[in-house]
């Protein structure tokens, strides 16, 4: 394959990363228990966030944070989930507390869920909502002058749901077997192929509610991505070619480049090592580096983040629309980017 065409096809492929970061889906989903949540006046109510990845990418760093109304608050800063693998599970317990006194009834507030992960040189941020309904009661025990510890009520207890899978095998094993043993004296071999086409079918059927399709398609990509040596891990130390470096000398105007990481970023230390070399070989280069977690203003001016979506890295040249996402071809995109060519 030509240089040519390997360049093109790297820079259809950042492309399409960038389109696709912009309008990234959520990988994980929520569920919250019990809901609504019964609590004493002047106390709390304890609830459980489960978090399913029924996704190929591994979720990192996920974080619970009260985000509304102030007259309740997170009795303490739940503990966070570092890793969750792809199809596992994962919980968050936490309480809400009640500041003071809050009137009796229905009350409506708000978790802010954040958490990222990374396909191939990209990393995503993503930042949702989950809905919380409080149901504040009278207090159990009357609180006495003086008295200022928190009433506590046990929560809803949770229900368990039955294991239906399980049951389901259950039945249909037992249903094959009685056919199987009945054919020996009815000679109904029909009969016994049919159930087995149910049970088959059935079977199929749950999967898919599951989304056991989506999974097994996705899991099929990223082995042919493989195969064919598509995703290719970045190189361990940032360098510039000897082309790169003469066209940086040619350079005869100004610029100034921003570049936009954060700390979970994986493939933001590359970039930022990148654009330090080119730094290093001209002083027309000016460049900063911006947490988008410490000026979240400004990447949502730029386009970092949108909707909740944070893209990293990311980089901008001052007076210009264009943004470089990823790492993929780093080098020449940059040099494009200042209005030069190797």
């Amino acid at each position: 394959m030509s240089r040519v065409a390997v360049a093109g096809f790297a820079l259809a492929l950042t492309l399409a990363l960038a389109f696709g970061a912009l309008g990234q889906e959520p990988i994980l989903t929520f569920f919250l228990s019990p809901q609504p949540a019964v609590m004493p006046s002047g106390g709390f109510a304890e609830l459980r966030l489960s978090v399913d990845n029924r996704s190929i990418r591994e979720a990192d760093d996920i974080t619970v944070a009260w985000a509304g109304p102030e007259t309740f608050t997170l009795s303490a800063d739940p503990e966070p989930i570092k890793i969750l693998l792809p199809f596992e599970e994962g919980s968050i317990r936490f309480a809400v507390a009640a500041m003071g006194a809050v009137t009796e009834g229905e009350h409506v507030g708000w978790l802010e869920i954040v958490y990222t992960y990374c396909i191939g040189e990209v990393c995503y941020q993503i930042v949702e909502e989950a809905d919380v309904l409080l149901i504040v009661e009278p207090a159990v025990v009357p609180i006495e002058d003086g008295d200022s510890l928190p009433i506590v009520v046990e929560s809803t207890i949770e229900r368990i749901p039955p294991p239906w899978p399980w049951i389901g095998f259950s039945v249909g094993v037992f249903l094959v077997g009685v056919l199987l043993v009945t054919s020996k004296y009815t000679d109904r071999v029909r009969l016994v192929a049919v159930g087995l086409l149910i049970v088959t079918v059935g079977g199929l059927a749950y999967g898919v509610a599951r989304n056991q399709h989506e999974q097994a398609q996705g899991i099929g990509a990223v082995l042919c991505l493989s195969c064919v040596g598509i995703e290719e891990s970045r190189p361990a130390e940032a360098r510039l070619s000897p082309e790169a470096i003469s066209a940086l000398e040619t350079l005869d105007e100004d610029v100034e480049l921003t570049l936009f990481y954060a700390e979970w970023c994986e493939s933001c230390p590359y970039a930022e090592a990148m654009v330090e070399r080119m730094a290093e070989r001209t002083d027309r280069i000016d460049y900063r580096f911006v947490d988008v977690e410490a000026e979240p203003e400004l990447a949502e001016a730029h386009g970092i983040i949108r909707s909740g979506r944070t893209v990293v890295p990311a980089i901008v040249r001052s007076g210009a629309d264009e943004v470089l996402f990823g790492v993929v071809d780093l080098e020449r995109r940059l040099l494009e980017m200042l209005g030069l060519s190797l």
